[in-house]
């Protein structure tokens, strides 16, 4: 690609491939999840989803406890690779592995011993599903090990750029998960299998993982070592702090539900659950690029003379993302009801639908606030996406306490929201003060008015108010749309975004 201002030759390369095996995969989930959950759902109802949703949330919170070590090896993978370091290669490899597997070992046996402490006095689980509930999450628990070590071996297959692997078992993962439920159930199997499966196939695919690990790293199993001390005090150094993002952070997601279990019901669970889980899927679009990008920044960061290129991946990226999801949470919001009815059915969707639009508009803070949080960790600074996340986790609790017990489990969506907000709002400040130099204004594209957002979304509101009804809000969504897209495409796009776009959609269309 000719190099010309506002030019990343990387854009074209590796970030397109990789963006585009990451949402190929995770397109694939989120499918094969929206088939399934309303089918779980009608055959196991709503009490035993919501069980299903309270060990899911177990398993989505410890599985990501590996104490920073998944993230801090991608990190220092990547620079080892970026400046040819053979001999720290297997120091990071083997002391991250074990590391957390003797962690996570901890982390599985204190899950096993206070499983019947948390059913019997936290969640408001029936007697008649107690002994049901402390198996399931005992099942959980005994996986954790495997889920913590594949993170760790994902993050090597991340660092290495090997993100053909990364989404081979995610795509995998989905199929056997999803399918499997749905055939469990049809061959008139319980929940307990369904449990049994979504942890059983995370076995599985991490004892894969490691065995051919020398196929991305030649030689590793010869140069085994038991723990190099100054790899581990710069992995502890880095994710010591990770750790407390990586323990607030999914908290964030799943604190909510389970102060829903407290206050209200599991059917209430289920009613909120499943938008939510619905709606973070989405993250896919921004998750999918951080993931490529990541490695990418943290390789760059550690050479001189990289500031412009890095300050060009930051600015289109958050440049990017807004002009993706503004349209599609809109959409998200004003087809709320026919989303949730048509997917959920009718009387789902009198409980859920509110909760579906509250949660779309965090959705789009919390999309825009990746981008600032992988600058931060590319640039060795997780301490301040700690500090940040321990502060606003005070926030959430006090939130959650007051709205859930007044407004239910749409107080739970506002908490949430609000949360997501303040989040995004002080990442990008954080990451302007002491990282990239470039304002929040500009890395919008707002600065010289190049994201035709406001103007056309105010277009496209007063219209849908005038058409009222379903059949109207399309058209004049879809007109708009067009309109949106056009302007986008050639006022607020230079030349090297409009390669980008269409090298993705060559990856991914072919």
């Amino acid at each position: 690609m000719k190099k010309e201002s506002g030019s990343i030759p990387s854009l074209s390369s590796s970030l397109v491939r990789n963006t585009a095996y990451n949402l190929f995969s995770q397109g694939i989930f989120v499918v094969l999840a929206l088939w399934a959950i309303p089918i779980l759902i009608r055959k196991l109802g709503e009490e035993q989803f919501g069980l299903f949703s309270l060990v899911w949330a177990l398993i989505g919170y410890f599985s990501l406890l590996d104490f920073g070590i998944s993230r801090a090896n991608t990190k220092f993978l990547s620079e080892a690779v970026a400046n040819d370091d053979r001999a720290e290669i297997p120091k990071v490899v083997w002391t991250s592995l074990i590391s957390t597997l003797l962690l996570s070992i901890v982390t599985s046996t204190f899950i096993i011993a206070a499983t019947p402490y948390a059913v019997d006095t936290i969640f408001k689980i029936d007697s008649v599903l107690r002994n049901d509930a402390i198996r399931f999450f005992t099942i959980a628990g005994i996986g954790i090990p495997f889920l913590i070590i594949f993170g760790t071996l994902k993050g090597f297959q991340m660092a290495l750029q090997r993100f053909d692997l990364v989404n081979l078992y995610q795509a995998l993962t989905g199929i056997v998960q999803w399918v499997g439920s749905v055939l469990l159930l049809e061959w008139h199997y319980g929940l307990e299998s369904i449990i049994i499966l979504a942890v059983g196939v995370r076995v599985v695919f991490a004892i894969v993982a490691f065995v051919t690990l020398p196929v991305i790293i030649p030689g590793i199993f010869r140069e085994y070592m038991f723990i190099d001390r100054s790899t581990l005090k710069k992995l502890w150094s880095f994710g010591g702090w990770v750790t407390i993002s990586q323990i607030i952070s999914p908290l964030f997601l799943y604190l909510d539900r389970f102060f829903i279990g407290i206050f209200l019901t599991l059917s209430a669970v289920a009613y909120y659950s499943v938008p939510q889980e619905a709606l973070t899927r989405v993250l896919v679009l921004s998750i999918s690029f951080t993931a490529t990008l990541f490695p990418v920044m943290s390789g760059h960061s550690t050479k001189a003379g990289n500031e412009s290129t890095l300050i060009l991946l930051y600015e289109r990226s958050v440049k990017y993302l807004t002009v993706i999801m503004i349209p599609l949470i809109l959409g998200f919001i004003l087809f709320a009801q026919e989303i949730v009815q048509l997917w959920l059915g009718a009387d789902f969707a009198r409980n859920s639908v509110v909760v579906f639009q509250i949660l779309a508009v965090g959705l789009l803070f919390n999309s825009l606030a990746q981008i600032p949080t992988t600058v931060l960790h590319a640039y060795g600074r997780p301490d301040l996406t700690a500090k940040l996340h321990f502060i606003e986790l005070l926030v959430v609790v006090v939130l959650n306490v007051i709205l859930i017990p007044l407004f239910g489990i749409a107080g739970a969506a506002t908490a949430w929201s609000v949360r997501v907000f303040i989040d995004a709002a002080l990442l990008f400040y954080t990451t302007q003060r002491y990282t990239i130099k470039i304002s929040i204004r500009k890395s919008l594209g707002l600065a010289k008015g190049k994201v035709p957002l406001l103007p056309f979304l105010s277009m496209l509101l007063i219209t849908i108010v005038y058409f009222g009804n379903s059949a109207g809000k399309i058209i004049s969504t879809v007109v708009f749309f067009m309109i949106y897209c056009g302007v986008t495409w050639f006022h607020s796009f230079d030349s090297s975004d409009r390669v980008f776009f269409m090298q993705l959609r060559r990856k991914i269309f072919g």
